[in-house]
């Protein structure tokens, strides 16, 4: 994975990843006097002047490419592509924002929550790319306030909203797929069909426990996903085939979910 920086109002090209928000390694220039390092507009440039690039006093160095190295900098996270360009990356705070200015209800809102909840535990599972799948599970019912008397429209009109916000084309992908089989194109774009299944039947089952979703037991969600009295609505058929789908057992796939879904729960209520 790719991420950008932002230094003051500059985007500033290429950085390397790293499991660390407040650090990211990212490539700085020499100042003619060579003294400090200035991070550069573009990675292209830099990549294309190495004998202007040195090496930079810091307690965390890592070698790029000859005479290109990569400081570690306090940032912003984004997304960029190799060329520098920008992505359609989105902090979780400003897509909860959206969220709550293109929806109508707090049930909705609430649901939306807690599949991001799922999505970034099972993004964990399969060591995937925790923020974008969390977007994935936050967006994917985000037109329902508005289509739902119009299926047919479902998804559809969220990835206009998602796309002119400039959210990245995966996340957008995985919106369309959890309705539309079509886009169900890669892991995360099928993930997400099943954990707004999950995700249902969890909330469900924590809102008659006193203690919510505290403590709560697969063996407990697993007598609920056999009661089909119990929260009709929940696709059973999609719960259950997360194992096919996803190469993951059902017990583990409800267990991951359950933490997904406590790690909302401050959030949602649960």
């Amino acid at each position: 994975m790719a991420v950008a920086a932002l230094v003051g109002e500059q985007q500033v090209v290429e950085v390397v990843p790293t499991p660390h928000v407040a650090q990211l390694w990212v490539v700085l220039e020499a100042s003619p006097d060579r003294r400090a390092p200035q991070p550069r507009d573009t990675l292209h440039e830099l990549l294309h002047n190495p004998d202007r690039a040195v090496r930079v006093a810091t307690e965390r160095l890592l070698l790029l490419e000859p005479r290109v190295f990569l400081a570690s900098v306090p940032c912003r996270l984004g997304m960029i592509r190799a060329t520098g360009e920008r992505t359609g990356s989105m902090e979780l705070a400003d897509a909860r924002t959206l969220v709550k200015d293109k929806t109508d209800k707090d049930i909705t809102v609430r649901h939306l929550v807690s599949v991001e909840g799922v999505m970034r535990a099972l993004a964990r599972r399969f060591g995937e790319d925790e923020d974008r799948w969390a977007l994935a599970g936050l967006f994917h019912d985000l037109d329902q306030d508005h289509t739902g008397e119009d299926p047919s429209r479902h998804a559809y009109l969220a990835a206009e909203w998602l796309r002119e916000a400039g959210v990245e084309e995966p996340v957008v992908n995985a919106v369309l797929a959890h309705a539309h089989e079509r886009y169900r194109t890669d892991l995360m774009s099928k993930a997400v069909v099943h954990a707004d299944a999950i995700a249902g039947l969890l909330v469900a089952a924590a809102l008659v426990r006193p203690e919510r979703s505290a403590g709560m037991k697969v063996s407990s969600v697993k007598k609920k996903l056999k009661e089909k009295a119990f929260a009709p609505g929940v696709n059973r058929d999609e719960v259950y085939g997360a194992e096919e789908s996803l190469g993951i057992p059902l017990d583990e796939f409800i267990a991951v979910a359950i933490a997904g879904i406590q790690q909302v729960a401050s959030d949602i209520g649960l």
